[in-house]
């Protein structure tokens, strides 16, 4: 599965280390499945959804760090939703 583009709609600063990122595509995830985060230039890190268009992220290694210093209006690629979810 090829990564699609995502643009990031907007930022929410949760806590100093925490931001939820809103996507531009609703993925209609259910409950347990994630999706593949694609940083250009950086590497691809698997991310749980928050809400059908939503992931929320710590800020924890090199990777997260460089999706922290997108901002709204920057491209990602996604790949997902993966994994079996549950009811």
């Amino acid at each position: 599965m090829r990564p699609i583009n995502c643009i990031i709609e907007e930022v929410r600063s949760e806590a100093p280390l925490i931001r939820t990122f809103r996507l531009d595509r609703n993925l209609d995830p259910t409950p347990g499945q994630y999706v593949m985060v694609w940083i250009r230039g950086v590497d691809e890190i698997p991310m749980s959804f928050s809400g059908p268009d939503t992931i929320t992220v710590q800020s924890v290694g090199e990777a997260t760090q460089a999706l922290f210093r997108l901002g709204a209006g920057s491209s990602i690629g996604l790949r997902g939703p993966l994994g079996r979810g549950f009811v």
